[in-house]
């Protein structure tokens, strides 16, 4: 009895964590993507101000 619950727990752990680091790559990436736009729309302004 008292295995199957160690065995639950760790599972229950495994996957709370695993989320925890998904969620983690996924906001690191979200700001990657953010400051690339943010370059991008500089890129562009830079370029509309020199055919101007």
């Amino acid at each position: 009895m008292i295995i199957i619950v160690c065995i639950i727990l760790l599972v229950i752990i495994y996957f709370w964590v695993k989320k925890k680091t998904f969620s983690q790559k996924e906001e690191k990436r979200i700001n990657e993507h953010n400051k690339l736009r943010e370059l991008e729309k500089d890129i562009n302004e830079e370029y509309q101000d020199k055919t101007k």
